[in-house]
């Protein structure tokens, strides 16, 4: 019984520090993150319905421009 109680113990504490560890490692989206994703634009259906096309636009922050 009390190497259950002992393990069970040991468990609990490992999750808490796993969710301590993934909490602090959350972080708000900034300027350059915002001007680094793809971006989806366009989209249409195809005349049946099961397709749809849509245009994906990269960022080039080298070049300073967006490539479709």
């Amino acid at each position: 019984m009390k190497s259950t109680k002992i393990s069970v113990l040991l468990c609990l504490c490992l999750l808490l520090g796993l969710v301590q560890v993934q909490a602090q490692s959350k972080r708000a989206i900034t300027f350059d993150d915002l001007i680094s994703m793809h971006r989806v634009s366009d989209p249409q259906i195809s005349p049946d319905g099961k397709w749809v096309a849509y245009t994906v636009a990269t960022p080039d922050k080298a070049a300073n421009r967006t490539l479709r």
